[in-house]
């Protein structure tokens, strides 16, 4: 596994970006989303582009899109998926893992049925 430089984390249930070295002022703490809002990835095929609250992924698809499809990448996939422990830590492990994207939608279907009360199911774009 490649060294990760942040990652993301819970904490007072909110997700927030951790950076792996402390920093000199503040906590090294960069807010991401709610605990009630969703986190999403935008990949193509098992190439990861962009991770981060639902807003900020949506904000950069267009220009993803475009992209894409100047480079005939294939067709970009947007995921969104609620906060929780596993998710978070699925989202990380993409992030790490080269290729791993490829399967989330398969990792999130099963994290939703491993904790169905936790509402873990992904939100997949027609």
């Amino acid at each position: 596994m490649a060294e990760r430089i942040e990652e993301f984390v819970i904490e007072h249930g909110d997700v927030w970006l951790k950076s792996a070295q402390a920093p000199l002022i503040g906590n090294g703490l960069k807010h991401v989303c709610g605990a009630n809002d969703l986190l999403a990835i935008a990949y193509v095929g098992d190439l990861l582009l962009k991770v981060g609250s639902t807003e900020s992924v949506e904000a950069h698809s267009a220009k993803l899109r475009q992209q894409c499809e100047m480079f005939d990448m294939g067709e970009l996939q947007v995921v969104s998926f609620p906060v929780t422990p596993e998710t978070v830590s699925e989202l990380n492990l993409c992030r790490s893992y080269s290729g791993r994207v490829a399967h989330l939608v398969e990792r999130l279907t099963e994290i939703g049925k491993q904790y169905p009360e936790r509402s873990t199911s992904a939100v997949i774009p027609d």
